[in-house]
């Protein structure tokens, strides 16, 4: 489900089976040309397959709206600004907390979240054709399929 007024609506209407809620994590960063492509590309991807996960889960989980954040100073200040993003979702009863991210930077930041890391490779778009990117995409979603099939089981 969509953060999105009609699929809120499913959600409240049926909240006791939607146990699961996707937080893509989108980096910002202006500092040249190159590092704002980058960014640019990651975040284009990773829309696309958290909306892939979300479609192959609509009735499982909830996709919230990206968190965004600039590229550099993660540890210090978005640690603690991603935790209370986290918390404020904490009144509704999500058993399970992903975190959808091309930002390796996270990893250190997983140990304090209630939740599991999925890290989705960056790759530049630009040379591959439309096919080729949503092969890319169907194949990452097929192995987050198991890792979600198992975080359901524990």
């Amino acid at each position: 489900m969509l953060y999105q007024s009609h699929d809120l609506e499913q959600y409240y209407s049926a909240k006791e089976y939607i146990d699961t809620l996707l937080i893509p994590l989108l980096p910002i960063s202006m500092k040249n040309e190159n590092e704002s492509k980058k960014t640019a590309d990651q975040n284009e991807l990773l829309t696309l397959f958290s909306n892939e996960i979300e479609n192959q889960y609509k009735g499982r989980c909830l996709l919230t709206p990206p968190y965004t954040y600039f590229t550099g100073d993660l540890w210090n200040n978005e640690k603690e600004r991603l935790l209370m993003w986290q918390q404020s979702f904490a009144p509704l009863p999500f058993k399970h907390f992903v975190f959808i991210t091309s930002d390796h930077s996270w990893k250190l930041v997983e140990k304090f979240m209630d939740g599991y890391f999925v890290w989705f490779p960056s790759i530049p778009t630009k040379e591959l054709q439309d096919q080729e990117v949503k092969k890319i995409i169907q194949t990452q979603v097929d192995e987050v399929s198991q890792f979600m099939k198992m975080i359901w089981k524990s």
